[in-house]
């Protein structure tokens, strides 16, 4: 069984990702995480690109306990200089991931040299990079745009490489061009060409194959898969998922038969936690393994088999990449009994008969015929409507939030009444309007913690009238809850999930 190593280049090819800029404290943040998920290699940074790069790159070296650490460096003396330089103060640690574009849109437009140049360059390159690293055994070479470049010249480049001192070749599929088993074919050659020599692949998602292109070459013989970790996925449609291929190779062990034990999973869901905040991306509820929906079912069929087994219509579970949610049904209209039953005994611990779920079915379809969005709150009025006596412990009298513009601050009043109708007025100040929601929360339940994890804010519809749609998840004394609202106004919408949320303590 061949061993698989993991190459994240989240810091350096995921830093280009659009509207992301990483200061260097922030990748030192990232480094330490992904460190703790035991990536085998980490490309921290492009030395002469930025001081916060050169700054990222000298940190991991000296700090990293599992990883080893590249810089990029273009075939040109500052960039090599630079690499060193920030390499230089734990060499054991210290590699080298040098390239040059090979493909002819490259060659003729944008570095306007002839096949041989290029060659001369590699091996000139080459031989100085092999001289200052002497000590790395993992120097490694990329052909630029190979997927687009003459596969007798990508043959001849790589020859070049190898023979004047690169130890690793990396394949990059630049913008995403290659199909899979185009991939496959041309690393099963490149590895069977040369015996001797590791290779790599880097995949760009341009057409939507950078995982498949990434698996079709480890499937082909690749030991070290480059990626990054989502929501940092790079220029334009960025690179291949890391959690999409790690998860692939670990479901179907059966498929692909390598050894993935290096990797820590339950690090992953943190990682992504931790990148969202740092990078303001999020990550889509709907996208694979990791978004929201993915864990969630509104289909009537879907619901029933999950009931029975999860496996049924899940071949993932949270718990495998340590993301906590709370496992709960969608309600929509193609919900069906099962469905409604199971999400009423979750939410509100009422085990309703056969002849009890058909009375709240019928008025639940009625709902769902006239409204877009069913919340539980909107279920817990039906019950009510019922005679059932799920009657909130909590309510809101009044509320206001008021902005101080003198103080750059937000002030939220509200008075609260319990089931003995005794109230209690809490006054929060706080910075942000949300935040001095949840404080004013946080100051009524005194004795109780309440951590909000997660929070998120969609509008519902393209307009400027757009209502808002709320969800928040939070650990409630330890035990995670999540709440959706509603409402045209983005704070009260805040204010009901959050005053749904303390109910279910």
């Amino acid at each position: 069984m061949k061993k698989i190593y993991f190459f994240d280049t989240s810091l350096r090819d995921g830093a280009q990702t659009p509207w992301v800029n990483l200061t260097a404290d922030d990748k030192i943040k990232i480094i330490k995480q992904l460190d703790l998920s035991k990536i085998d290699m980490i490309e921290a940074g492009f030395a002469v690109a930025s001081q916060a790069d050169f700054d990222a790159i000298k940190y991991a070296v000296e700090n990293t306990e599992n990883a080893v650490i590249y810089s990029l460096a273009r075939m040109v003396d500052i960039d090599i200089e630079k690499a060193y330089d920030a390499l230089k103060n734990n060499i054991s640690k210290s590699w080298i991931h040098t390239f040059i574009w090979t493909s002819p849109l490259h060659r003729d437009f944008k570095l306007r040299m002839t096949k041989e140049e290029i060659l001369d360059k590699v091996e000139h390159y080459m031989k100085l990079i092999s001289e200052k690293f002497a000590w790395s055994e993992n120097i490694m070479f990329s052909p630029e745009d190979a997927l687009r470049t003459e596969k007798d010249f990508l043959f001849q480049v790589i020859d070049v490489a190898v023979k004047n001192g690169a130890k690793i070749i990396n394949i990059p599929d630049t913008v995403g061009y290659a199909q899979p088993f185009e991939i496959y074919e041309l690393m099963k050659e490149l590895v069977e060409t040369f015996p001797n020599t590791k290779f790599s692949i880097h995949c760009h998602n341009d057409l939507g194959n950078a995982v498949a292109n990434t698996l079709s070459a480890i499937k082909a013989g690749t030991l070290i898969v480059q990626w990054t970790f989502p929501p940092l996925f790079g220029e334009r449609a960025g690179n291949a998922d890391l959690i999409q291929v790690a998860l692939n190779l670990k479901k179907r062990q059966d498929y692909y038969n390598v050894d993935i034990s290096n990797i820590n999973f339950e690090n992953f869901y943190k990682t992504v936690e931790l990148i969202e905040n740092i990078s303001w991306k999020k990550i889509p509820e709907h996208y694979p393994i990791v978004g929201r929906l993915v864990h969630s079912h509104s289909s009537w069929i879907h619901q029933h088999g999950v009931s029975k087994n999860k496996q049924t219509y899940e071949i993932i579970s949270p718990k495998e990449i340590w993301m906590h949610i709370e496992q709960s049904f969608i309600l929509t209209n193609q919900s069906w009994r099962e469905g409604l039953y199971q999400a009423i005994k979750q939410y509100f611990q009422l085990d309703l008969d056969k002849d009890q779920i058909n009375k709240i079915f019928e008025k639940f379809k009625d709902l769902t015929s006239k409204k877009r969005f069913i919340t539980m709150d909107d279920i817990r009025n039906i019950l009510v409507d019922s005679w059932y006596d799920l009657r909130k412990k909590i309510n809101i009298l009044w509320w206001e939030t008021i902005i101080d513009f003198n103080e750059d601050g937000v002030v939220t009043n509200i008075v609260f009444e319990n089931d003995k109708k005794e109230q209690k007025y809490i006054k929060s100040y706080w910075i942000w309007p949300v935040d001095s929601v949840f404080n004013a929360f946080k100051q009524y339940l005194e004795n109780k913690i309440l951590k909000i994890l997660d929070f998120q804010i969609y509008a519902l519809w393209l307009s400027s009238q757009a209502k808002a749609k709320v969800y928040i998840k939070a650990d409630i004394d330890g035990t995670i809850k999540e709440e959706y609202a509603i409402d045209d106004d983005i704070v009260k919408a805040s204010i009901n999930a959050c005053l749904n949320l303390i109910n279910r303590i």
